[in-house]
């Protein structure tokens, strides 16, 4: 599919061949991140990397994800750039009970804050961000719902780039960690799960970080 994307003609101007030989989270990669299933058996693609030259990111459907899955050429529809304060995709996920798509975005690097947004998914429309929602410390990896639960959404939080004693947590060896006078050894994991319960929408203090 990366080729369809390069490809697509609709898709030039954002120069994603020049992207492709970039690293993924240097100005200008090519990284993609977000992945949604569409109510109309479409997949949209969020791109965490590139982001526009006006700031915004780019959302990309794919018309025919079922034929692509068995190797066809992808169907790549009209690109979608939406207003994400200047952040990338990290995660997008369609809420069928409110009709809605939740986003995640933040930085296109490792360094900078993340924030939740809700988004019609009408190109002509922009998300509007989740007020009273704190991401805290969280690292976004991804996001989704339970099967059958259309309340409570799990957020995915990559924390091996935290340092303990000047090291990446990830890189920390596990001999290390168990000889560590740390009494709570689970704060050395490097993926942290926080549950955010969608009232109205109400949020909960993500817990505190595992590095």
């Amino acid at each position: 599919m990366r080729s369809d994307l390069i490809a697509a003609p609709q898709l030039g101007k954002y120069d994603l061949t020049v992207a492709a030989t970039i690293a993924p989270e240097d100005p200008g990669g090519f990284n993609i991140e977000g992945l949604a299933a569409t109510p109309d058996d479409r997949l949209l693609l969020g791109f965490r990397n590139p982001i526009t030259e006006k700031g915004k990111a780019l959302v990309v459907p794919i018309g025919n994800p079922k034929e692509v899955i068995l190797g066809k050429k992808a169907q790549i529809g009209m690109p979608i750039e939406i207003v994400l304060d200047g952040k990338g995709i990290r995660s997008i996920e369609f809420n069928q009970e409110r009709n809605l798509y939740f986003i995640v975005a933040g930085p296109y690097g490792d360094v900078g804050s993340f924030a939740l947004y809700t988004w019609s998914g009408q190109p002509e429309k922009d998300p509007g961000i989740v007020k009273g929602v704190d991401l805290g410390t969280l690292s976004v990896e991804a996001i989704y719902f339970a099967p059958g639960d259309n309340m409570q959404l799990h957020i995915i939080s990559d924390d091996g780039g935290r340092k303990i004693n000047g090291k990446d947590c990830k890189k920390v060896d596990p001999k290390a960690k168990l000889q560590s006078n740390v009494s709570d050894h689970s704060r050395f994991r490097p993926i942290r799960g926080s549950l955010f319960t969608l009232g109205g929408i109400h949020a909960q203090t993500p817990d505190a970080p595992n590095c």
